[in-house]
């Protein structure tokens, strides 16, 4: 390591330790209800735990735990063009494929595995023959069950430890030295006594920004995130509702809210899929990568998984009940 690369990370460390923290609920700039319009396609959308993810003019849906696990349509139009990969121990089958964890590459998407690891799908030719290739990159032993996991980069894998494994929030893997490494405090909210007690009340949602330069954590059963950038330091922790039982497990039976249920970023802001159950609605909120809120959107219909273009324009959304129509929520004017 050079000179100036440890002055660097030195300087990085110590304005990460100057932590924005902000109690209570937020004031976005942008308030407002949107409605979207629907795409009818053939009634293949369903799942119990679906993803979506665009990749160049395709549009992906993702099951995790039934056959056919792809539904492929043609973008912008959601034109349905078919369906592929099945589960199973073959060389193109899969085992259970994450379909929270699917990514955009520029073949296609990947989405991480058990016992596969991190899968890489090209489906270049799908269009015309239904064809797909996949490639894997396997992951140690340690991290066999890697929960919410993302690739930061060629090298850099990042999930969350399994159940006592760690006292860190989050398992680094690098792919070149094939070494782990944890690293991440639990967040400031968390009592020091039983930490180890505390693993499923941190389950959260982690995206990358494209650029590689950052990384951010929405967690489920509280209303709060964090951002690191890729030197690891925490640069943002917002607190905004910690229902006062979360941490106690006596009275926290049967209570459970989830807060935060998919999250999605371009390299301009991070799109926040928020639940509100307590409300009875949902919302979309967009938050820049310093962590400032953007907007608040109320959701016409009830969202269950989505993906953003790159351009900031379009949401393509999932409703969890309606199984034959994609719905697109356009954000041209909210944006610009």
């Amino acid at each position: 390591m050079t000179i100036i690369n440890f002055y660097l990370i030195g300087f990085l460390i110590l304005l990460g330790s100057n932590i924005n923290t902000q109690n209570g609920e937020i004031k976005f700039p942008v308030e407002k209800s949107i409605s979207p319009s629907a795409y009818k396609v053939p009634p293949v959308i369903f799942a119990r735990t679906p993803g979506v993810v665009i990749s160049g003019n395709y549009l992906i849906f993702l099951r995790s735990f039934s056959d056919p696990l792809f539904s492929v349509f043609e973008m912008p139009d959601c034109n349905y063009l078919g369906d592929f990969g099945t589960l199973g121990r073959g060389p193109k089958e899969f085992g259970t494929p994450d379909a929270r964890t699917a990514t955009d590459f520029e073949k296609g998407f990947k989405v991480f595995d058990t016992p596969k690891g991190l899968v890489l799908i090209d489906i270049t030719d799908f269009s015309v023959d239904r064809g797909f290739e996949i490639e894997q990159i396997r992951l140690p032993g340690e991290l066999d069950i890697l929960n919410d996991a993302v690739q930061i980069n060629d090298s850099i894998i990042y999930g969350m430890p399994y159940v006592g494994q760690s006292d860190k929030l989050y398992a680094k893997y690098n792919i070149l030295s094939s070494r782990v490494n944890y690293f991440g405090k639990y967040p400031s909210i968390c009592p020091e006594k039983d930490k180890e007690n505390y693993w499923a009340m941190l389950w959260r949602h982690s995206v990358i920004k494209p650029d590689g330069t950052k990384f951010a954590s929405f967690f489920a059963r509280m209303k709060m995130f964090v951002i690191y950038n890729n030197y690891e330091v925490l640069e943002k922790e917002m607190i905004m509702n910690i229902p006062d039982f979360i941490f106690d497990a006596q009275r926290r039976k049967g209570k459970l809210t989830t807060f935060y249920k998919d999250v999605k970023a371009t390299n301009e802001y991070i799109y926040a899929l928020c639940l509100n159950e307590s409300k009875g609605n949902t919302s979309m909120e967009i938050w820049d990568w310093q962590g400032n809120p953007v907007a608040n959107l109320n959701m016409e219909n009830q969202i269950v998984t989505f993906d953003v273009t790159d351009d900031n324009k379009n949401l393509y959304c999932i409703d969890e009940m309606i199984v034959d129509k994609i719905f697109v929520y356009k954000l041209n004017s909210i944006l610009d």
